[in-house]
């Protein structure tokens, strides 16, 4: 049985901030219906040169979040992927999570088997 899964793609020019990142997982609680739920995260856009730390701390745990199963971050370069890698090991999500630079592969470890279903309804890029 595939999962209940919810893609978050963020703009290139999205500002990094906690309100902003509360106000994303507000969203995604709301669009689930508080279920139990796994998360694309698309970062591959994002500037990862300064990141708050309160935001990653607001990423790994906060109100709407208590759901989340799996959390697949797509990465597209080493900085991206070194960011990506401290918000695991620092601030050690009560969900698992999980970098990947293949879109593909998220999915699969996402557990969905309607992957290219999701891509064009999302408009994520492969």
């Amino acid at each position: 049985m595939d999962e209940k899964i919810v893609v978050s793609i963020l703009k290139r020019e999205a500002p990094i901030d906690y309100e902003n990142a509360l106000a994303n997982y507000k969203l995604i609680y709301e669009v689930s219906n508080a279920e139990e739920i796994v998360v694309l995260f698309d970062g591959r856009n994002l500037n990862f040169e300064y990141i708050p730390k309160e935001v990653f701390s607001c990423m790994a745990n906060n109100e709407y979040n208590r759901k989340f199963k799996k959390f697949a971050i797509i990465y597209s370069g080493l900085p991206q992927k070194l960011m990506a890698g401290l918000f695991t090991t620092l601030h050690k999500p009560h969900f698992s999570t999980k970098l990947f630079s293949n879109v593909n592969e998220a999915f699969k470890w996402l557990g969905t088997s309607n992957a290219q279903s999701i891509i064009e309804k999302t408009g994520i890029t492969l």
